[in-house]
């Protein structure tokens, strides 16, 4: 039968919250990494630490708040790093969370809240600018 991977062995998947420092402390998902960075411009030189060393094929997921950040994530990991293995949640955190409440039965694993940016608040980056 098929295993099942746990995110903290050293065969499972890595789990990386693609998004910054003050989103990931609202909440994340259950056994998620996060970067800890302040500006999505600081991820190249994190992913390039803290994957040092990790085998290319070993599966890396990753998520954000919309899902942007982790396409441009994904090829830098594959583009950049020559990992072979990757995925991401396709639209992100808000498509999971609708997802979640639009399906009778399926269980949420999100911890804590969704940091989201007010419309009105020009001086945040939103999840769909360019920001590398």
């Amino acid at each position: 039968g098929a295993e099942r991977m746990e995110a903290g062995s050293s065969v499972g998947p890595i789990l990386l919250d693609c998004r910054n420092d003050y989103e990931s402390s609202a909440g994340t998902f259950l056994g998620a990494e996060p970067l800890d960075t302040s500006v999505f411009s600081e991820s190249w030189e994190v992913l390039r630490k803290r994957l040092d060393g990790v085998p290319r094929e070993r599966p890396i997921m990753t998520f954000c708040t919309g899902g942007i950040r982790c396409v441009k994530t994904n090829a830098f990991l594959e583009q950049e790093l020559g990992f072979t293995n990757t995925f991401r949640l396709r639209d992100g955190i808000h498509g999971y969370l609708r997802h979640v409440r639009d399906t009778p039965g399926v269980a949420s694993k999100w911890e804590g809240d969704n940091f989201v940016f007010y419309e009105h608040d020009d001086a945040a980056p939103s999840d769909d600018e360019e920001v590398l």
